[in-house]
């Protein structure tokens, strides 16, 4: 927890005046009898009329009461403001704690963006304590982050391959249908109408198997730009 402390300390002080004034606007809004702190009372209220349930767990609260006092000062709060700008507020679905730490969570479910996450903490995977789906494979939050980070960097070269592709057909077509299209057109007026039909048909077929000629060639220039991306984004 004390990780997350730093980090909401530290994303609090790079805040512009206006974000900084919005938090303590916050924090008074929240502290409805005006003491100076947040009581559970106040905390789940003010939760309730922003619809962050979420964050509505008592063990949020604990967490975020570092002398555990039973309410948090402004410098307590300012944790609960980071939590709900970055989504950090993971429950464990073993035993419902606030996961501060490292945590295992499935990966399926983490990349799959039609079902929900599913995380638990490190004693309750170690533990054997929960229940999901049987093939389930379970990540660190550190190694899911670099498979994200594989992820991404891997959507660009896709993007890219499908670029040169289509700039490929589109190349074919023209090259295709206008510069061998008026070739014939041309071969049919002159031949075809002076009875030169057979030097018509081999001039026909020439075009075609050139076209065949050049889209194989380009073919593997495009095979090797690509192997050539790939290296590159590796």
């Amino acid at each position: 927890m004390e990780g997350i402390r730093r980090a909401a300390r530290a994303y609090y002080d790079h805040l512009p005046d206006g974000e900084r004034k919005n938090a303590t606007k916050d924090f008074n809004d929240m502290d409805k009898n005006r003491d100076g702190k947040i009581s559970l009372l106040e905390y789940v209220d003010y939760l309730k009329k922003k619809k962050a349930t979420s964050f509505v767990q008592q063990s949020i609260f604990r967490a975020l009461d570092k002398d555990d006092n039973g309410t948090l000062d402004f410098e307590e709060a300012i944790v609960l403001f980071y939590l709900m700008k970055s989504g950090r507020a993971i429950i464990c679905k073993g035993c419902e704690k606030f996961l501060a730490g490292a945590y295992f969570s499935c990966s399926q479910c983490f990349f799959n963006v039609s079902v929900s996450t599913y995380e638990i903490c490190c004693a309750c995977y170690r533990g054997n304590n929960f229940t999901h789906h049987g093939d389930a494979i379970f990540c660190d939050n550190y190694t899911l982050l670099r498979q994200s980070r594989s992820a991404i960097q891997a959507a660009p070269r896709l993007t890219r391959v499908i670029h040169w592709f289509v700039h490929y057909l589109l190349l074919y077509i023209c090259l295709n249908l206008i510069v061998f299209g008026a070739l014939r057109f041309f071969l049919f007026l002159f031949l075809f109408d002076s009875g030169y039909f057979y030097f018509y048909f081999f001039c026909n077929f020439s075009c075609h198997f050139f076209v065949l000629r050049f889209s194989f060639l380009y073919m593997i220039f495009l095979i090797q730009s690509v192997m050539k991306l790939n290296q590159r984004s590796i």
